[in-house]
């Protein structure tokens, strides 16, 4: 259990939530990091992949397993 600010007036308040539903929170936030990160990166000009190239890889790599 942890106590998190959750007005304005910051008084707190306990959250409490089970080990799995944390887990699967933080796992949600996690990816949705990464999701973000790799937003930035695209916008900051970093190569891409259309979603063609993808497949050819793809089937490159897999055929050759």
């Amino acid at each position: 259990m942890k106590l998190e600010p959750s007005t304005a007036k910051c008084e707190a308040e306990l959250v409490a939530q089970s080990m799995e539903a944390f887990e699967e929170r933080e796992k949600m936030l996690d990816h949705r990091a990464g999701i973000l990160k790799a937003e930035f990166s695209r916008l900051a000009g970093a190569p891409t992949l259309s979603v063609e190239e993808v497949r050819s890889r793809l089937a490159e790599k897999y055929a050759h397993g």
